[in-house]
């Protein structure tokens, strides 16, 4: 809620006056999607990268599951949404590496761009290290 909200739109003029008081954001306006887009999009940005996707995320088990939720259960996932994200930190654990070994993010974190961006900078980092030791 703390890093997400305050990006979202919120009303203005009119708008804003005939918001109810309990809305956190401007749900009506039209940058906001509905559930239904949003797993319609998703869906299609994971089967774009083809047929052997892989999907990671720096403790990603949580994330996993709210992802398979816009479909309802995890059986429901759709054909090309890979059963399971794996995760940098088990990646980092089975390579022998502390989390100080690890590449920094230097700014915008909690930023869901920016932290994507540096999981995946990590993530080739880590492919680097095993690429060494094989």
């Amino acid at each position: 809620m703390e890093n997400v909200v305050p990006s979202l739109p919120k009303g203005h003029g009119d708008a804003k006056i005939h918001m109810p008081k309990r809305w956190l954001f401007h749900y009506a306006d039209p940058v906001v999607k509905h559930r239904e887009r949003i797993a319609d999009e998703v869906m299609d940005f994971i089967r774009a990268a083809g047929p052997d996707v892989e999907l990671w995320a720096n403790y990603g088990a949580y994330d996993h599951v709210c992802l398979a939720q816009l479909w309802g259960r995890m059986i429901d996932l759709p054909e090309g949404v890979p059963m399971f994200t794996n995760d940098i930190q088990q990646e980092r654990a089975r390579l022998g590496l502390s989390w100080d070994d690890l590449p920094k993010q230097e700014s915008g974190e909690h930023n869901a761009l920016a932290d994507a961006r540096h999981n995946q900078t990590v993530r080739r980092w880590l492919a680097e290290q095993e690429a060494r030791t094989s």
